[in-house]
């Protein structure tokens, strides 16, 4: 039977702040949904509509991805808005479906690293139509979605633990290392054996 290593972290730009990032994991009949989501901004205003969208989500992480994407975009219409990517892994198979909208970076580490692109747009302003894609994890295969509070570039050699560490090191491990220091910080790492 597969396993899955996951693990959500996030730090506020201001570390006695309220961080404008979210996300939420939630397992259900052998699936494992995730969502990591930078609101526009930080602080008090992006903390609140953040609450928002993660109570959205609890309530509706069950759907259709591209569903839940253009029903957060209904929901928090005339907001400031936000970036999201929204993952669903069937552990048995290993595939896994996403979508997003936003500047927020997926990336595949393993036996072919991959970049995967998020849709254009703001949720809750003005977006593309979201499109669900769809791959299969290998072996090994690691999974890492993040805000742009977070470098976008780096690659293994700036990071060659990655293969040795739990998801929760690798989840502190990106933010510690990569973070920009001028907005929140949020990463989402699932690793995934067949």
């Amino acid at each position: 039977m597969p396993e899955v290593d996951y693990y959500l972290a996030k730090m506020p730009l201001l570390s006695a702040g309220e961080c404008g990032d979210t996300g939420l994991i939630k397992e259900f009949d052998n699936k494992i949904f995730s969502a990591v989501v930078d609101v526009l901004g930080h602080s008090k205003n992006a903390h609140q509509l953040a609450q928002v969208i993660e109570k959205f989500l609890k309530e509706n992480f069950r759907k259709d991805l591209k569903d839940i994407i253009l029903g957060l975009h209904e929901h928090i219409k005339g907001s400031v808005g936000a970036a999201a990517v929204l993952c669903l892994l069937d552990v048995d198979s290993g595939q896994l479906e996403y979508t997003g909208i936003g500047n927020l970076t997926i990336r595949i580490f393993g036996l072919a690293n991959k970049r995967l692109l998020p849709g254009d747009g703001v949720i809750g302003y003005t977006m593309t139509s979201p499109k669900q894609e769809k791959i299969i994890l290998a072996h090994n295969d690691i999974l890492l979605v993040h805000s742009d509070g977070i470098k976008a570039h780096f690659e293994l050699k700036d990071y060659p633990e990655i293969f040795t560490q739990s998801a929760k090191e690798i989840a502190a491990g990106v933010i510690s290392n990569f973070n920009k220091g001028i907005d929140d910080a949020t990463c989402f790492v699932l690793k995934y054996r067949k």
